[in-house]
């Protein structure tokens, strides 16, 4: 988990060495203000420059790789924290009655123990479900 937390972390710092090398290849014009998809898009790939743009105070560049590399390790905690215990989850019949009255696990095959098989498919369904839970 931790090798996972760490390329994470690596691909933070590469997503905002990717937007500095943007705006310092782009200089005189970057177009980040006039252009609303590559500003929305900046903003959500990189946090630190979102606080920067809307708290009015300057960041240098080894600090938004830093703060970048920070955020996206934390994000990739929680995404493999709950991938790790989507993937070893036991499903058994106590687990299955809030999420099957929605009708999800209909036509999984169950094995003879009565659990819910552990494949990517059931995975992706079950983060789904969390997901459409929480919004």
């Amino acid at each position: 988990m931790m090798r996972r937390i760490l390329i994470w972390a690596i691909a933070g710092c590469l997503v905002a060495g990717f937007w500095a090398a943007y705006a310092a290849a782009t200089f005189p014009h970057p177009s980040i203000s006039g252009n609303p998809i590559l500003s929305t898009l900046i903003n959500l790939t990189c946090p630190i420059a979102f606080a920067s743009r809307y708290l009015h105070f300057g960041v240098k560049v080894y600090w938004v790789l830093i703060a970048n590399a920070g955020t996206y390790a934390l994000f990739g905690f929680v995404v493999e924290s709950l991938r790790q215990r989507l993937t070893h989850a036991e499903w058994d019949d106590t687990a299955l009655p809030a999420s099957d009255a929605m009708g999800l696990f209909r036509g999984h095959p169950r094995d003879s123990a009565g659990t819910m098989p552990k494949s990517r498919r059931s995975v992706l369904r079950m983060i789904v479900t969390v997901f459409f839970t929480l919004t």
